[in-house]
């Protein structure tokens, strides 16, 4: 969902640790209530506040306004309204972004609508094919979505696309009641204390070196072509001339940098819950991982550095299960996985690698050589976590990623090796492709629902996590729907990510 502004959730105060006790001796429980409850009620009364509404004059128009009332309902009906891009309220035939809706070039306010439509048009082309209904029928329904976006996106005049641009925002993950009803600012100490606990064991792992094991699966790329700074630097360079100047990379050229950029993966292996696979509808209209068939699914897209786009690469994993380690474990469950985050600079160069697992959990940051961290912030809030504290090669193509059995973390990032001889070839599938995944009889469903989630992947720390405002915190969930941090707020494709936590000295250009 998009909102104004003025209609974002109110972000609770960053409690510094000086003040933390003070903070929760001063307000009693009975306070923190009244206070939190109505700024519960606030949000709830400011997310019903919507965009102004576009004033369609022709006919033509406001029977294509209806048009797409009708086929919302019809989704949401059917139960397959897709979660990846936000809505728009008013304007039905765009979709938002974080990225789109924080970078907005005022000398180029029509191409910015041109993309707002094309994230619209893509979502409505996998929600109608998730119908259930025969090809030739969604065919005609998606010739008729399309006409009628056409119609809708002429009619836009510079006013109406000037408020749009103005005062679109994306709402966040976060749920206000939970945290007001939570009591969150109270469990905010105590979280702050175990995050700091387990990031302390996450550097222990990282300064164990990498065991060579039998137990070890080794997984490559199927192909990987090595690319020179002067081929990575032409790529980028053709990429920007557009409007936006976003670096719209695409074809074989886009096919180049996944694979120059293609990680390779060692896998600590006990079982099948610790082979990646593809993932596929079971004849019992289950999700599930089939591991004899490894596989990583790839998307791109963009970032922000001030006033620069910056392209991102995206490699995610799927495994069976985090399997659970006794009766008491709150964290396993069925489905695990990583995504694996290239951020390049102006020239093709590695800017930033960075990682999460597919529920927006234990998000790391790699930072290279063109970089340099902002000091942490003296609040509880949760930085920029960085296990390894040696930066890593701005020029280096491909790194080999050691994760560890069961948990599946992360426990040492290396520039690759050549690959051994019983390495085992991994496939490249479109991320996209999960969003409308063939079930049987030319039907396709999505293994995400309306708010985003696995439905069947949730986790039992929900129960005690709640209060921290993360819908179902554990759950596998779709690309653009990541909060990453209890403490705070952050999300995997906030735009402001990297300026946010890193420094590019004057010193080092971008651009070779």
């Amino acid at each position: 969902m998009v909102r104004t502004k003025q209609e974002q959730n109110p972000s609770y105060p960053e409690i510094s640790s000086r003040h933390a006790i003070e903070y929760t001796h001063i307000m009693n429980p009975i306070r923190v209530i009244i206070v939190l409850a109505g700024f519960a009620a606030l949000a709830l009364l400011a997310g019903c506040q919507s965009l102004p509404a576009p004033n369609w004059r022709h006919q033509n128009e406001i029977t294509c306004s209806d048009f797409f009332v009708e086929l919302d309902a019809r989704i949401a009906k059917a139960g397959v309204t897709d979660a990846a891009h936000a809505r728009i309220p008013g304007y039905p035939f765009l979709r938002s972004s974080r990225f789109l809706a924080s970078y907005k070039p005022q000398s180029a306010q029509q191409a910015w609508v041109d993309a707002l439509l094309a994230l619209g048009m893509q979502d409505y082309q996998l929600e109608i094919q998730n119908l259930d209904m025969k090809q030739v029928a969604r065919t005609d329904l998606l010739k008729q979505t399309r006409r009628c976006a056409t119609i809708l996106r002429s009619a836009l005049d510079g006013k109406q696309t000037g408020t749009l641009q103005r005062n679109i925002a994306v709402a966040d993950d976060y749920i206000a009641w939970q945290r007001a009803v939570g009591l969150y600012p109270l469990l905010v100490p105590p979280m702050a204390h175990g995050i700091h606990n387990w990031q302390k064991e996450m550097r222990a792992l990282f300064h164990e070196r990498p065991r060579p094991s039998v137990d070890n699966k080794y997984y490559r790329p199927p192909s990987q072509q090595r690319l020179t700074p002067g081929e990575l630097s032409r790529i980028m360079q053709n990429a920007g001339d557009n409007p936006l100047g976003l670096p719209r990379v695409s074809g074989s050229a886009l096919d180049k940098l996944y694979q120059h950029y293609a990680p390779h993966w060692v896998i600590e292996t006990q079982d099948n819950d610790d082979r990646p696979g593809l993932v596929q509808w079971s004849q019992d209209g289950e999700i599930e991982i089939n591991p004899g068939r490894p596989v990583v699914y790839r998307y791109s897209g963009y970032t922000r550095l001030g006033k620069q786009a910056l392209l991102q690469l995206n490699y995610v994993i799927w495994f069976p299960s985090r399997p659970r380690t006794s009766a008491l474990d709150m964290l396993g469950g069925k489905l695990d996985g990583l995504v694996w985050r290239v951020t390049l600079a102006t020239d093709g160069r590695a800017l930033l690698y960075d990682s999460m697992h597919n529920c927006g959990c234990y998000h790391l940051f790699f930072p290279t050589t063109l970089l340099i961290p902002k000091p942490d912030k003296s609040t509880l809030a949760e930085q920029a976590f960085r296990p390894r504290q040696q930066a890593l090669p701005a020029d280096s193509s491909t790194m080999a990623i050691h994760l560890t059995s069961g948990a599946h973390y992360i426990r040492a990032i290396l520039p690759s090796a050549p690959a051994p001889a019983a390495a085992v070839p991994y496939q490249w599938e479109d991320y996209d492709s999960l969003r409308s995944l063939p079930v049987d009889n030319g039907r396709h469903k999505s293994i995400f629902n309306r708010h985003g989630l696995i439905t069947d992947t949730a986790r039992r720390e929900r129960y005690i996590f709640w209060p921290f405002g993360i819908r179902s915190p554990g759950a596998m969930r779709i690309k653009n729907r990541h909060a990453t941090a209890f403490i705070g707020r952050r999300h995997f494709d906030d735009a402001d990510l990297l300026e946010r936590y890193f420094l590019i000295p004057e010193s080092r250009e971008l651009t070779n």
